[in-house]
């Protein structure tokens, strides 16, 4: 990667506003954007320069609560607030903040001399909607955003081949046929069966021999009236359908392109996936989607859903719709009516600006409180990223080539023992830890440890909980 570094005042202090740490790369863009079929150009890679991105990354409320109570100019405060009430998934107190922020970025005054600011709150901004599900906001905050900053940057470097960060797949006309939020009705206590992994002809054109692959957590969802397996996938920040899903069920892909995707397939979504070559995803609207049987079911109408891949997922722009979730070993509660378990933490997600994102959950390993991400499409127990340690390495490194939710891909990592858990529910277990997996977090629990535990998320009262199984 080549980088080069630089920065931009706006007035002659440093701290007035932004001070801004930018890095151009020749790399290729690893978030879920907007895509063109042209060469990426160079990206600038921005840096706050008090670590809010970098929590938010982590899901790390903390932190951000600690930084956002510093003295810091307006706009940087505003950005701080809004990152922070992100974390905690107050999206719309975090939009109000990323609002203020965006408005003033967008002031020619401060546009001309400073583009970071609208830059950073606007994708912000823009990352919450689509978060909701609000596509057309989305859009619409994105296009703008590119008209406005893109001149600016490439005025300033003094160059025509460079662009933030998140941006370079964003087209300069708006979004083709953009719809509004989608609709949900809600119904209380719906059950819904986890199916048999062994059976996954209906879910991907990947071979189920993959063993990893084979113990997905599958439901089955009625989309357009008709039943569908698919996998829940807490891990993917919008719902997938296959293309040849999408065929089947009759559902025409928007023109314009959604994200980004590796030449197998992988969503570059989840940044441990290091592959060659892109095509794109396209955005489609499902007319309408039930989950659970009879009467007591859930309704959504006009879904936002990407197509592309070789699995079909049901993601967190529907899951986080809901209520609640209560996910065990063999069924997921929705909306229970009464909390299955009594439940004080709060709920917190890792995020990029852009709006990728999963929930996090406060577990123990090695005795120490650590913020793990919480991704039921990964088929392991837990998961260690490039923070995680290695002092309790078992082996030389292990190149393997594994399947999951993302797809097929060839890898190495480093074999280590950890200790999970305190009290009585304390145990050891192998893990694996990536070294090319890079996340901002440590750990990552998948979904072999509902064999131990539980998985409880409240999303009307910001709370996540693990509930030890009593084994």
């Amino acid at each position: 990667m080549v980088e080069a570094r630089t920065r931009f005042e706006r007035g002659a202090a440093c701290g007035a506003v932004f001070c801004l740490l930018v890095v151009l790369s020749n790399c290729p863009i690893a978030s879920a954007q907007l895509l063109q079929t042209q060469q990426p150009p160079k990206t600038i890679a921005l840096d706050d320069g008090h670590g809010i991105q970098q929590a938010m990354r982590a899901g790390d409320a903390e932190r951000l609560d600690a930084i956002r109570k510093e003295p810091l100019p307006p706009p940087l405060q505003d950005f701080a607030n809004a990152a922070y009430f992100r974390t905690l998934f107050h999206l719309k107190t975090s939009s109000g903040y990323a609002q203020k922020c965006y408005d003033y970025g967008m002031q020619p005054s401060v546009l001309e001399k400073n583009p970071v600011i609208a830059a950073a709150c606007g994708q912000l901004l823009a990352g919450n909607f689509i978060i909701e599900g609000d596509v057309a906001n989305w859009a619409k905050i994105d296009v703008e955003i590119k008209q406005a900053v893109v001149p600016v940057f490439q005025k300033l470097m003094g160059r025509s081949d460079v662009i933030p960060d998140g941006f370079a797949g964003v087209p300069a006309e708006p979004f083709t046929g953009a719809v509004a939020a989608n609709r949900v009705f809600l119904s209380s206590d719906v059950n819904v069966s986890r199916v048999d992994p062994g059976s996954m002809r209906g879910v991907t054109a990947l071979e189920s021999k993959h063993s990893s692959i084979a113990n997905a957590y599958l439901v089955t969802v009625k989309i357009n009236g008709v039943d569908r397996t698919i996998a829940l996938d807490t891990g993917s920040s919008i719902t997938m359908l296959r293309p040849s899903t999408a065929h089947a069920l009759g559902i025409q892909a928007n023109p314009s392109p959604l994200m980004h995707f590796a030449g197998d397939g992988t969503l570059l979504m989840r940044p441990e996936k290091d592959t060659a070559g892109l095509e794109d995803a396209r955005l489609a609207v499902v007319h309408q989607m039930r989950i659970g049987a009879g009467g007591n079911a859930i309704l959504l109408e006009d879904v936002p859903v990407g197509i592309g891949g070789n699995f079909d997922v049901l993601g967190m722009n529907i899951l986080s719709r809901m209520n609640s979730l209560y996910i065990t070993s063999t069924h997921v509660v929705m909306n229970a009516k009464r909390p299955p378990i009594a439940c004080d933490a709060p709920l917190t997600i890792a995020s990029e600006l852009a709006g990728g994102y999963i929930p996090v959950l406060r577990y123990t390993v090695d005795g120490g409180a650590q913020l793990v991400a919480f991704d039921s499409g990964s088929m392991s127990y837990l998961t260690g990223t490039a923070l995680a340690p290695t002092t309790n390495r078992t082996g030389p490194d292990v190149a393997e080539r594994r399947g999951d939710i993302a797809g097929v891909y060839e890898g190495s990592y480093v074999p280590v023992r950890a200790t999970f858990g305190t009290g009585p529910s304390t145990h050891t277990e192998d893990i694996k830890v990536f070294p090319s997996y890079k996340a901002a977090y440590r750990y990552v629990l998948g979904v072999k440890a509902l064999m131990d535990f539980n998985v409880f998320f409240d999303f009307g009262h910001g709370k996540a909980c693990l509930e030890p199984l009593g084994h």
